[in-house]
């Protein structure tokens, strides 16, 4: 038996849940470079089990949307019925590189901070600080108080599920009938 409605249902859930993503990312302003973006898509595939939906997103892309807690301050993020749900992941476990001016979070804020054109001043010299200072105390805010959850990706994935068995259904059905003409 061909399966060709549930192959199409299941590309457009996906397309749904990727698209939802995407808007989402926009609307939360957390789209700097568009790299996040653009890794969020997904995959139908077939084997002898059945049918599978996957979907794929820069590593980095959990903890935009769950959030990480840090040291001072525990995150956290809603899902789709609005329940508050703490983030799984947590700074201050020895494994960041906060003070690290290059590899590290300091060098990636320093190269955030250079690209957004901010330049704080020195409140008694009136200097203007550099990127790498400023990189580093943006690094260790964030580190202290960790990354706020935007659910950009559970919030559709967990909407679109919500009539996932319904609608598939619906295309077992169809498939089903569709085999049955084809025997006549």
């Amino acid at each position: 038996m061909k399966a060709a409605n549930i192959e199409r249902y299941l590309n457009s859930f996906g397309k749904y849940v990727v698209q939802q993503s995407r808007t989402n990312l926009s609307k939360a302003k957390k789209n700097d470079t568009k790299a996040l973006y653009n890794s969020i898509s997904f995959k139908v595939t077939t084997n002898a089990q059945g049918f599978s939906v996957q979907f794929f997103m820069d590593s980095y892309g959990t903890f935009v949307d769950k959030g990480v807690s840090g040291t001072n301050k525990t995150r956290s993020f809603k899902d789709y019925e609005g329940k508050v749900i703490t983030s799984p992941y947590k700074f201050g476990t020895g494994s960041s590189r906060v003070g690290k001016a290059k590899g590290g979070m300091s060098g990636i804020m320093a190269k955030w901070a250079k690209r957004k054109g901010f330049q704080w001043r020195n409140k008694e010299t009136g200097k203007f600080m550099s990127h790498k200072s400023m990189g580093y105390l943006i690094a260790r805010s964030i580190y202290s108080k960790g990354i706020k959850g935007i659910s950009f990706f559970q919030r559709p994935l967990q909407l679109g599920m919500k009539d996932f068995p319904k609608d598939l259904l619906g295309a077992v059905k169809d498939d089903i009938i569709n085999g049955l003409k084809t025997i006549k």
